[in-house]
């Protein structure tokens, strides 16, 4: 549902729930009554962030792709602070030690390529069946089950090997 409003400094339409600022700036809202209500505004330089946010599948695929690229920085943002990284070798907590992990897995590998085979995604969490090449010789087949906290961090990783049907 949308509606027309106008004055002297601007014409548009609106959505319901959208945020937008008037000439006094204001952040006003239009509420489900298609009445603008006035909200808090932000203070100078910060940004509204968008009303939608990332699913956990997205934030999955996220995480795989920055993973294959290798880059840790990306990913250690994606990580809280209390994330649970397991494997068939290892098991470690908090962030400190995941991203030590992250970092000797990419440390031993010229390139990592990920080919998702298929995904899974519920409440909080996604399961992805996955052929990961090795530096292009060494293929692993292995099912990662990540878990996404409310604040949309990767709140825990379980992967578990198996094989391909070959």
């Amino acid at each position: 549902m949308s509606f027309k409003t106008s004055n002297k400094r601007f014409k548009s339409i609106f959505t319901i729930g959208c945020l937008f600022k008037t000439n006094k700036s204001q952040t006003k809202r239009i509420d489900k009554q298609n009445e603008i209500k006035t909200v808090k505004s932000l203070p100078m330089g910060i940004k509204n962030k968008p009303l939608t946010k990332k699913s956990n599948k997205e934030i999955c695929l996220s995480y795989l792709k920055k993973y294959e690229e290798k880059d840790l920085d990306s990913i250690e943002k994606m990580f809280s602070n209390d994330i649970v990284l397991r494997d068939w070798k290892i098991r470690v907590e908090d962030k400190e030690n995941a991203i030590n992990e992250t970092r000797k897995n990419f440390n031993s590998a010229d390139s990592i390529a990920i080919e998702v085979l298929s995904i899974y995604e519920n409440q909080d969490t996604v399961a992805a069946e996955l052929k990961i090449t090795v530096d292009a010789t060494e293929e692993h087949y292995v099912v990662d089950v990540i878990t996404i906290n409310t604040e949309g961090k990767i709140k825990s990783i379980r992967a578990y090997l198996g094989r391909g049907d070959d």
